[in-house]
């Protein structure tokens, strides 16, 4: 997709961290924490997408013209 003719961009920066959680959820419905962490790394990396978006009504030089969306 060419996003020049779409209106919007996108980016993907990297995020780093030394561990995060993730929830597993169990039958009755209660969630439990599971602690992440690299045993070799000292930081892990993510990413998230994003996007700006171009309102078609507002004038170019509007500052309220852009809207950033952000995917996770």
């Amino acid at each position: 997709m060419n996003w020049a003719n779409t209106g919007c961009s996108s980016e993907l920066p990297d995020h780093p961290a030394e561990s995060y959680y993730e929830w597993q959820k169990t039958e009755d419905g209660k969630k439990i924490p599971n602690y992440l962490y690299s045993e070799n790394d000292p930081l892990l990396g993510f990413a998230a997408l994003y996007e700006w978006w171009a309102d078609p009504s507002l004038a170019e030089d509007d500052p309220e013209r852009w809207l950033l969306v952000a995917h996770c």
